[in-house]
Formats: structure tokens, C-alpha cells, sequence
């Protein structure tokens, strides 16, 4: 049984939606007929922070320990970037 993150996303979102930043992404991904979710890779982004502040292909790497967060190919964390 591997180990998985469960807490952070669940933080992550809450704090997103507390400031409106869900909004703002969901317009983004909206605005510019994006097939991925900002949020979800935003929220992956940030929950790697803490952890191990790594490579971008490291947090592709560890996106599937957590819990709750869609799995997003490399070429979309690195697009989510310019877009921000």
C-alpha cells in the first residue's frame, strides 16, 4: 500500500475558493477553450511546494499520490504555466 496525499488538495481548493481564485481559473480555462483543468494542475502545483520543491517533471511524476486531483499530461503543467 503506497502512500497518498489526501489533505492537501482538500486545503488547496478551499483557500482557492476562499480568495476566488477558482473563479478566476475556471474563466481562463473557459476564455481560452483550454480541454484541461487550471485548477487541477494549479492545486497540484501548489501542493508540491511544501513537499519537494522540484522540477515540473517531478510534480508530473507525483501527481498520482494524491488523492482527488485528475492526472494532466507533462505538456499541460508546463502550458498552465503561460497562462498564468
Amino acid at each position: 500500500m503506497g502512500r497518498y496525499h489526501y489533505g492537501f488538495p482538500l486545503v488547496v481548493r478551499k483557500l482557492l475558493k476562499e480568495y476566488s481564485l477558482d473563479k478566476f481559473l475556471q474563466r481562463r480555462t473557459k476564455n481560452n477553450g483550454l480541454a484541461y483543468s487550471l485548477i487541477d494542475i494549479v492545486c497540484l502545483l501548489v501542493c508540491e511546494m511544501p513537499l519537494d520543491q522540484a522540477s515540473k517533471l517531478s510534480n508530473y511524476k507525483n501527481q498520482g499520490y494524491y488523492l482527488g486531483l485528475s492526472k494532466t499530461g507533462l505538456h499541460q503543467i508546463y502550458r498552465t504555466l503561460d497562462h498564468l
